[in-house]
């Protein structure tokens, strides 16, 4: 029965339900408080989902449009050469005035 009911509220939040089963549909939910309850909060979930979904589809989209960071291979270079001859220097130094 809690299946019927669900599959019930889902056909009518999704307007799937034919004329004669939504009057009767409608019917019942002014009757009880509960199944109008369920199809508020139904309705409330899938709304919620779908702006959930909609968040993270604008997200991605951003982030798609970012572009890529490239790395400068010959500032990278050009850094370990100075530290490099900064070294053999400093070396070069050490070496000949403490020896």
């Amino acid at each position: 029965m809690a299946e019927n009911r669900f599959n019930q509220i889902d056909r009518y939040v999704s307007g799937l339900m034919a004329d004669e089963e939504l009057v009767e549909f409608e019917q019942r939910m002014r009757e009880n408080l509960g199944l109008a309850e369920g199809v508020h909060l139904h309705r409330d979930i899938l709304v919620g989902m779908e702006l959930q979904f909609m968040r993270e589809l604008k997200q991605r989209l951003i982030l798609s449009d970012l572009p890529e960071k490239k790395i400068n291979w010959k500032l990278i270079a050009l850094i370990v050469g100075g530290v490099a001859i900064a070294a053999a220097a400093g070396y070069a130094v050490y070496y000949y005035y403490f020896s």
